[in-house]
């Protein structure tokens, strides 16, 4: 047992001061202006068309884009449909990176961190055109709870929408907007037998 009194006490260290305006300025903050524009907004539409283009020209096959916060999601198949290996994911996000970076105008990669990823399993809803075509279908949707040691959460209803920062489900009749970045995942239910 280690009694208090044995414990050196140290001097805390010096922190300088921060200046604001300087803080403001620099090229280290980031730049959040826009993430949280609409998906069709006219600059994710023209930065989703130059990533696909590059994507593309690695022989790669886009298959979905997503805009997330803070998260330009691009997902690819190979050439003849397959999962892809990751030199093909590597391949087609070196691709998009300069592309992206010849249009500094579009500021997307100092919005956004770009994820190039292959398919998920097949009854998880991880594409927007997979979350647009099951709308109104039965989803189970798991939650993370970003505090340490708290239980998942698992809610059961039916598909409202996804937008670009939370997914809207029908719960017996309410509608429930989780949060995206406490999605774990959303996944169709096991078919039913009749």
């Amino acid at each position: 047992l280690l009694d208090a009194e044995e414990v050196p006490v140290r001097d805390e260290p010096k922190v300088a001061a921060v200046d604001k305006a300087a803080y403001d300025e620099s090229p280290y903050v980031g730049d959040f202006d826009g993430t949280d524009d609409e998906l069709e907004a006219p600059w994710r539409t023209e930065a989703a068309g130059i990533a696909s283009t590059a994507v593309e020209s690695t022989g790669a096959k886009i298959q979905d884009i997503f805009w997330e916060p803070g998260v330009l999601k691009v997902t690819v198949v190979a050439a003849d449909g397959s999962t892809p290996d990751a030199e093909v994911c590597a391949a087609a996000s070196r691709a998009a990176v300069a592309a992206l970076e010849t249009r500094e105008d579009l500021r997307v990669l100092e919005r956004h961190s770009l994820e190039v990823t292959s398919p998920g399993a097949a009854d998880v809803l991880t594409e927007h055109k997979q979350f647009e075509a099951f709308k109104g279908f039965d989803v189970i949707v798991k939650t993370l709870n970003p505090i340490d040691g708290g239980e998942e959460r698992t809610m059961e209803g039916k598909l409202v929408e996804r937008t670009i920062d939370q997914v809207k489900i029908n719960l017996k009749g309410r509608i429930v907007k989780i949060p995206w970045h406490l999605v774990g995942e959303v996944r169709l239910p096991p078919a039913k037998e009749e």
